[in-house]
Formats: C-alpha cells, sequence, structure tokens
C-alpha cells in the first residue's frame, strides 16, 4: 500500500512521524518506479542485444564471394586491405557488409564499409562509404548492418 508520494507503507513508514521535526521516527524510503519505465529500459536492453545478434559473421564461401566482388569493384586496392570483417544480414541473407582494415599501416584505402547484394551466385558492391543512403537497400537491413541510414 502506497502513502504519500508514493512512499510504501510496508517498508517502515511512519504515518504521522515527519523526519527532521523532532521525531525520532526513521523512514525507509522505497523508490517505486513506473513499471513504464521499467519495461521501456529492458525493451531497449533486448534491442541493443538483438542488434548485434541481427548480423553474423560469414560463411568461407560467402566471405570468398565478398573478397571477389571488392577486387572487382575496386582492384587496384592492395590485398592488405581486404576485408577483416564481413557480416551478412539476418534481415535479408541477400546482403552484407564488409569493412575495411584500418589497422595495417599499409593499408591507406579508407574506412569505411561495403554493402554488397548477392545476385544469384555473384556478391555485388551497392555503395561504399562510412555513412549510407536508406535508398540503398531496405532499411531492416541497413539497421542491421549498419544500425540504420542517412
Amino acid at each position: 500500500m502506497l502513502g504519500p508520494a508514493g512512499v510504501s507503507r510496508a517498508a517502515g513508514f511512519v504515518e504521522g512521524a515527519r523526519p527532521g521535526r523532532g521525531s525520532t521516527a526513521r523512514l525507509a524510503l522505497v523508490v517505486r518506479v513506473p513499471s513504464v519505465i521499467v519495461l521501456s529500459v529492458l525493451s531497449a536492453l533486448v534491442l541493443l542485444a538483438s542488434a548485434d545478434a541481427a548480423r553474423r559473421p560469414a560463411r568461407p564461401a560467402e566471405a570468398q564471394g565478398v573478397f571477389a566482388a571488392i577486387q572487382r569493384h575496386a582492384p587496384t586496392m592492395p590485398i592488405a586491405c581486404l576485408p577483416l570483417r564481413v557480416r551478412v544480414s539476418t534481415t535479408n541473407s541477400a546482403y552484407a557488409s564488409a569493412a575495411v582494415s584500418r589497422t595495417l599501416s599499409s593499408c591507406t584505402w579508407g574506412d569505411g564499409e561495403y554493402l554488397l547484394r548477392r545476385f544469384a551466385t555473384r556478391w555485388r558492391v551497392l555503395a561504399e562509404g562510412s555513412e549510407h543512403a536508406c535508398s540503398e537497400a531496405p532499411r531492416a537491413v541497413l539497421r542491421d548492418l549498419f544500425g540504420g541510414c542517412v
């Protein structure tokens, strides 16, 4: 049962006692958080956890296809810069992202990510850069692979 200002009587609230006015009664305050706030925080945590789980590492055959597509797209890219991380969307497995290595000193190619799509048996680069337009792929795919679009 709640007393004044949402303080629980079951938590040791002494009715009629006023702290700081000569009363020796101690108040044990229990802060009640509305369930809406708790549910909002929990759902946000679930969404954050599912964002990482929504994309998966590429299988070896997928990664080889992505590497080949990037080599066709940028034939002068040094081998040292080939993507170290390839992820496939679980929203639509025909889409993937590939991050170019920035940690190698021999790679001065850039720091963006490629957006790729598989057509029949071949992967093709749709876009490259650090930001991706919402028109490049379905919004759910862009949210899945890059966290959103611009």
